[in-house]
């Protein structure tokens, strides 16, 4: 399944008020190995790869909320385990969802030892190198399902982050880091009303974990090479092997000519078809005889009459060309065997 197909896998009528078909439902607020019982639910993998697709090109994207009344709606559906069209909700509304569902797992995707584990590798001051590995270690401790849900998520900040200059989405690595910290790291969320100086250090540590594995997507001691795979077979990319040894995404190149592009190559090979009739018609006739005609045009070839006329039509290959004309010649040419057209 890719990201150009999601649309066509969870569709429900918008006139049908109840729903009839069920799916595997998505549990908010239970812990993770309850969550996903085999893998990342469908409902919640169609959001991700919505957000992967269409997310780049907008504005504020994890950073403004999406309506309200709809991820309310949204989640109630999903939790349902109900058939739902996801065009029908917005991006922003997807990412919310997303969003609401990390904030709800407890002690977040991560675990508390982990998240202390990560805190203490940078505010040590840790070498880059190291605390890829620290995250490595760790990221490998975490169930399938987790280690999917991560590389999806994390791989769809690094798409967002990488479109900030082009599609002007305001949303680079650190804008990333600080709307999503709180919602993948619980232990930087202070419990009372009013935020302490602890608070805000570990949020700090929280969103530069963050931003630093956003921007060191790609490589191969981050995350293992299957999970790679997986995230790029899901977004429907190409994997592929730079000279520094990181892993890179492309999208499929598309090998169809365009429209404009097609339209040139058949004039192309109409005009190489015409030709080539002239030139056959001209080399059918031994001796020509003498007529009178007008003076050939601009490009030095005239007219060589119906096409009807010429050798080049009597072949009995053709499904539309009469047996009957074709008997008239009992040396036939071929139109496959004298034009040759490569598009």
């Amino acid at each position: 399944m890719t990201v150009a197909s999601y649309s066509m896998v969870l569709c429900g009528s918008s006139d049908d008020h109840r729903y009839r078909g069920r799916i595997e439902k998505v549990k908010f607020g239970v812990p993770i190995n309850e969550a996903f019982a085999h893998d990342i639910p469908a409902t919640l993998l169609m959001l991700l790869l919505k957000v992967n697709k269409d997310g780049p090109a907008k504005k504020d994207i994890w950073r403004a909320p999406g309506n309200q009344a709809q991820v309310r709606k949204l989640s109630q559906v999903m939790q349902h385990g109900r058939l739902v069209n996801i065009e029908n909700f917005t991006v922003y509304t997807a990412a919310s969802v997303i969003k609401k569902f990390l904030s709800k797992l407890p002690n977040g995707i991560f675990g508390r030892d982990n998240e202390e584990t990560l805190f203490n590798s940078a505010s040590t001051g840790m070498d880059i190198e190291k605390q890829r590995q620290v995250f490595y270690r760790i990221f490998g401790s975490l169930p399938v399902a987790s280690q999917h849900l991560l590389v999806l998520l994390f791989g769809t900040f690094r798409v967002v982050a990488d479109s900030s200059d082009g599609h002007s989405n305001a949303m680079n690595p650190n804008a990333i880091a600080i709307s999503v910290a709180p919602s993948l790291f619980h232990t930087c969320i202070h419990d009372g009303r009013t935020a302490r100086v602890e608070d805000l250090q570990r949020f700090k540590l929280a969103s530069n974990i963050v931003c630093s594995i956003i921007c060191s997507f790609g490589d191969t001691k981050l995350f293992p090479r299957e999970c790679y795979e997986y995230y790029a077979r899901y977004t429907g990319r190409t994997l592929r092997i730079d000279e520094n040894r990181m892993f890179t995404f492309h999208n499929p190149s598309n090998r169809r000519a365009r429209g404009e592009e097609f339209s040139a190559l058949a004039a192309k090979c109409a005009g190489a078809y015409s030709l080539a009739a002239i030139h056959l018609a001209e080399e059918a006739s031994p001796e020509p005889t003498p007529t009178t005609s007008k003076p050939p045009r601009g490009n030095g070839v005239g007219r060589a009459g119906s096409l009807k006329q010429h050798a080049l039509t009597q072949t009995t290959d053709h499904p539309k060309r009469s047996v009957s004309i074709a008997a008239k010649d009992p040396y036939p040419t071929d139109l496959r065997t004298s034009v040759s057209c490569d598009f």
